[in-house]
């Protein structure tokens, strides 16, 4: 079942609808992050806890608070059912066998427009993403998989593409639904404004891209997070099993 695409009503109901829907999603990120900000302690309280672990608990609340927002929103604001914010049933399984394709399309674009962009503005690079914490031991290194390729891309797939995508698709065109969408995107992965790494930017806002038009195309959200997934499998592996075989 493709997106739920309405647009119904005239050019000013539309951007009306398209502005609640952004003004919601701003307010709701950042409101869920300060709540959680307040319920959960600060790290340097509970050192019984590791960096990894605290930050799965840290996750999982932010993102608990982020989803619970949301779909109290969708129901209670805009009337939205769960078709509206891609949570259906998997009906058919057709696009899965495009996902390795997708993500190798994904990761020559990303590199294509990073390098551009490097040779024309070298400092584009930035100060990069810092997950914020070094996995030590067997449990660690679990716990980091767990956040990176099974949480954070099921909260972020639901929140972005899921609820943000469906609701300004009911008053906006797939194109710009897909780019505002993943400017956002990019941008809530920036850590440092005062020296933005862009081609962070483009390889996550190339990523939403394409987890755009899956959810366009299926309807649903599911695509996006196995796609998701396999994206932050590839970086774990990467990151944490090859630099420990190689140190």
């Amino acid at each position: 079942m493709p997106a739920a695409r309405t647009q119904q009503g005239g050019a000013w109901q539309r951007v009306r609808l398209a502005t609640a829907v952004m003004l919601s999603m701003v307010a709701a990120y950042f409101g869920s992050m300060i709540l959680a900000g307040w319920l959960v302690p600060p790290a340097s309280s509970l050192p019984w806890l590791s960096g990894t672990a605290y930050a799965v608990v840290a996750g999982a609340v932010f993102y608990g608070l982020l989803a619970a927002v949301l779909l109290l929103l969708a129901r209670q604001v805009f009337q939205a059912g769960r078709e509206h914010v891609g949570v259906v049933r998997v009906r058919r399984w057709r696009y899965a066998v495009f996902l390795p394709g997708i993500l190798l399309l994904y990761y020559l674009f990303s590199f294509l427009v990073s390098a551009g962009l490097l040779l024309l503005v070298p400092s584009a690079e930035g100060s990069g993403q810092d997950i914020g914490f070094h996995p030590q031991g067997t449990a660690d290194l679990a716990l980091t998989f767990f956040l990176l390729v099974v949480m954070a891309p099921l909260a972020e797939e639901f929140v972005f593409r899921g609820y943000f995508f469906g609701l300004l698709r009911r008053a906006v065109s797939f194109r710009t639904a897909a780019i505002i969408v993943s400017l956002l995107f990019g941008l809530v992965h920036v850590q440092d404004f005062g020296n933005i790494a862009w081609t962070l930017v483009i390889d996550t806002a190339a990523l939403s891209l394409a987890a755009c038009w899956l959810r366009e195309r299926s309807g649903h959200i599911w695509f996006g997070v196995l796609l998701h997934s396999l994206k932050n499998l590839v970086a774990f592996v990467l990151l944490f099993i090859v630099n420990i075989s190689a140190g």
